[in-house]
C-alpha cells in the first residue's frame, strides 16, 4: 500500500506492474519499438482502456542493466507508430501531417547546426510505411477496446512541439 500515487503518462518498461488481463486484453507490449517507444504506446492504449498509469515516487526499481542506446530513427519511428494506434481519426489527420512537416524543417534546420537528421527522418516514415499493415490492425485491435478520448492522452503531454523547442534551444 502506498500513501502517495500519481498519474502520469508513462513508466519505464523496466518498472511496470500490470494486471494480468490488462496486457492480456491489450494484446502485450509491442516488440517493434524501442524499449522507450513501447513503454510510452503501452501507456497509453492501457489509459484509452481506461485504465489509469501511475506510479508512487517514494518507490525504487533496482536492476542491473542499462537500455541500450538505441539509433535516433528508431525513437522516432515508435513515437509515430505510437500516434497511429493511439489518436483518433481526427487528430490523425492534424497530427500526422504536422509530424511530417515538422520533420521536414527539422532536417533543413539541422543542416545549419551540422547535425543530419535527414536519414533519422527517412528511415523512420519508411520504417512506418512498411509496417502500415500491421500498424493498422493493432490499431483496430486497439480501437475495439477505446474507453477514453484522445484528450485523456493530451493532459499529460507538454504545450508545443518538442522538435521545434530542441532547434531553437539547439539540443
Amino acid at each position: 500500500q502506498y500513501d502517495v500515487v500519481r498519474e502520469v503518462a508513462a513508466v519505464s518498461g523496466v518498472s511496470m506492474l500490470i494486471r494480468r488481463d490488462l496486457i492480456l486484453g491489450l494484446g502485450g507490449v509491442d516488440g517493434a519499438m524501442t524499449p522507450v517507444s513501447a513503454a510510452i504506446d503501452f501507456g497509453q492504449r492501457a489509459r484509452l482502456r481506461g485504465a489509469v498509469v501511475a506510479i508512487t515516487p517514494a518507490s525504487q526499481v533496482v536492476y542491473g542493466a542499462d537500455h541500450e542506446d538505441q539509433p535516433r530513427w528508431r525513437a522516432e519511428s515508435g513515437r509515430i507508430r505510437t500516434m497511429i494506434k493511439a489518436y483518433g481519426a481526427l487528430t490523425l489527420l492534424w497530427v500526422l501531417p504536422l509530424d511530417f512537416l515538422t520533420g521536414l524543417v527539422e532536417v533543413f534546420v539541422s543542416l545549419f547546426f551540422r547535425r543530419w537528421y535527414g536519414f533519422d527522418w527517412l528511415v523512420s516514415w519508411t520504417w512506418n510505411l512498411l509496417r502500415l499493415p500491421a500498424t493498422l490492425s493493432l490499431r483496430r485491435h486497439a480501437r475495439r477496446q477505446r474507453a477514453g478520448a484522445d484528450s485523456d492522452l493530451f493532459r499529460f503531454q507538454r504545450r508545443g512541439s518538442v522538435k521545434v523547442s530542441a532547434m531553437v534551444g539547439g539540443t
